[in-house]
């Protein structure tokens, strides 16, 4: 679309085929420690009292620091330490008056004071983007906070009321803020709202129970394997011999504490497992009448 930029009277107007906007600067009414602006995507440097800014212009505030952003129309941004706010849009329709503010916050937190022009006027906007969410506003105090390293986004309402919007998701309808309310987006999810100061905890994560083994199949054994009833068997043997007499209750039987193979006795099935088998005769007496 082919546009032309002329200045007039100080401001830069835009004419689009039918809209003409004129460019509109705010100024950095306030600075404290250690504050940048990027004029156009230029090289950093440090901040003064009362620069002008505009559309293209960044401002970043190192640790410790703050800086306040006033516009035109008396609407002030005050941003919180560690935090990077670019100026994306400051533009007013000279024929209606509607302003049209945007800015995106790339990190950490700012507070907008805006005045109510946004909501006497028709057409007037004002918005906060950062990188997961939207937030649009009329007549408000509110503030936004955007934590790249959760990838989450904070607004809370203090005056008015905000629309906050997802970006990466079609299907996440946009929600009100109400004053006193605050609303959570990170990464890709939907919003979650609750009352300013009060928000849910996120439950404990606890951790996942230790694997346990398989059950048996069908038919197998789910007692110890055939060596270890070998080796339990061997001891008992071993046992019983040494405490066992020719003369004994039982009729123990002296056996060799050897490594011989198992007696005779023990019915091995190689692919299950050993079982022990004491066979007893018993003898009975008939007598012939």
């Amino acid at each position: 679309m082919i546009y032309l930029g002329l200045w007039a009277c100080g401001l830069l107007v835009v004419i689009w085929p039918g809209r003409v906007y004129a460019q509109i600067s705010a100024k950095l009414e306030s600075i404290s420690g250690e504050v940048q602006v990027s004029i156009r995507g230029g090289v950093p440097s440090l901040a003064v009292t009362g620069v002008v800014l505009n559309a293209g212009d960044t401002i970043r505030t190192g640790p410790g620091s703050e800086a306040t952003l006033r516009l035109p129309d008396g609407s002030t941004l005050q941003l919180g330490e560690n935090s990077s706010l670019d100026i994306s849009t400051l533009a007013q329709n000279p024929q209606t008056g509607a302003r049209t503010s945007f800015f995106k916050l790339f990190f950490g937190k700012v507070r907008a004071i805006i005045s109510e022009d946004y909501k006497r006027t028709p057409g007037a906007e004002f918005n906060i983007e950062t990188p997961n969410a939207l937030a649009g506003v009329k007549f408000t105090i509110f503030t936004v906070a955007y934590d790249p390293v959760k990838d989450e986004t904070e607004v809370s309402t203090e005056v008015g009321e905000v629309i906050l919007t997802v970006l990466r998701r079609l299907d996440c309808p946009p929600v009100s803020l109400q004053a006193g309310n605050t609303g959570i987006i990170q990464g890709t999810e939907c919003s979650s709202i609750f009352r300013t100061g009060e928000r849910p905890e996120k439950p404990e994560e606890r951790p996942l129970p230790e694997e346990q083994p398989p059950p048996p199949l069908p038919g197998q054994p789910s007692g110890p394997g055939p060596q270890k009833l070998l080796d339990n068997f061997r001891d008992r043997t071993s046992a019983n011999t040494s405490s066992s007499t020719p003369n004994s209750p039982m009729g123990g039987i002296n056996t060799p504490q050897t490594s011989s193979p198992p007696p005779s006795n023990q019915r091995v099935n190689p692919d299950r497992q050993v079982v022990p088998v004491r066979v007893i005769i018993e003898v009975q007496k008939t007598h012939k009448k």
